[in-house]
């Protein structure tokens, strides 16, 4: 049997898969700002989706960067250096426990589906922070998988900040007292298309994606800003490098687990 966690800045969901890669039974819950309180949860979480039955794999999504499977740096959570496979190996001593960056796990997802396939496929998810997933050949970029896009000092507003901090789903909300779903006025939409905008321009040129998957709780209202998104993506691309081809997730709520799914996949194959 084999679990995916998507641990994200707002709630971590949990699935049992099937040995195709459907997804069979989930839990969520708020994910605890306390590392110990969202151990706690995941366990029992897990717990109650295998309903005793041997667990073969773990994979686990965490929203920042991982290295040898310890959570070094989760900013939008406050974790540092969370070991979080160590946690759980006691409770599952023959499963094997693997953990990655969520947006690579969900751009390994989203790039992998897209026909034909990129040689360099950028996924962008915008949620709660901002993140990238860099997939190249079918493979998360051995290169790029520390990147932390959300992270970059932009001007915006007369001085430099972090993309995420004035273009994520928490910013945007902060900004207009709303959540993105409640926002349909066409003005508010070309700014926030403008925010974004912001990061684009600068990924684009610097790594010539092929393609760019847009993903996260923003990215499901991708149809409200793609015309002005693309506008300004235009207008600021230098003209000798080529646009890459804009499109909407796929599957936006899943493409984590899914990600998580065909990731433990292809480090058993290794």
């Amino acid at each position: 049997m084999m679990i995916c966690v998507d641990t994200g800045g707002t709630k971590t969901l949990v699935c049992r898969m099937s040995q195709t890669g459907e997804i069979l039974q989930q839990l969520r819950f708020p994910t605890p700002r306390q590392y110990t309180a969202y151990s706690d949860q995941l366990i029992a979480a897990i717990t109650s989706l295998t309903g005793g039955e041997s667990v073969t794999t773990i994979s686990l999504a965490l929203p920042g960067v991982v290295k040898n499977n310890v959570g070094l740096w989760c900013p939008n959570l406050g974790w540092q250096d969370v070991a979080i496979a160590a946690t759980l190996q006691p409770h599952w001593p023959a499963a094997r426990i693997v953990v990655e960056n969520d947006a690579n796990l969900a751009g390994l997802h989203e790039i992998s589906c897209l026909a034909p396939a990129p040689a360099l496929g950028l996924y962008i998810t915008i949620s709660t922070g901002i993140g990238i997933g860099a997939v190249v050949n079918g493979t998360i970029s051995p290169a790029l998988r520390h990147s932390e896009a959300g992270h970059m000092q932009l001007l915006w507003d007369g001085r430099l900040q972090a993309w995420e901090d004035f273009a994520s789903g928490r910013a945007i909300a902060e900004a207009y007292g709303m959540y993105a779903s409640d926002i349909h006025t066409p003005a508010a939409w070309h700014e926030i298309a403008q925010r974004i905008a912001c990061g684009f321009v600068v990924l684009i040129p610097t790594l010539q994606p092929d393609t760019i998957v847009i993903g996260g709780s923003i990215g499901a209202y991708f149809s409200r800003y793609q015309s002005t998104l693309t506008e300004h993506i235009t207008r600021y691309t230098p003209a000798g490098i080529t646009q890459p081809v804009l499109s909407q997730a796929a599957s936006p709520h899943h493409a984590v687990i899914y990600g998580a799914y065909r990731y433990a996949q292809q480090q058993s194959a290794c």
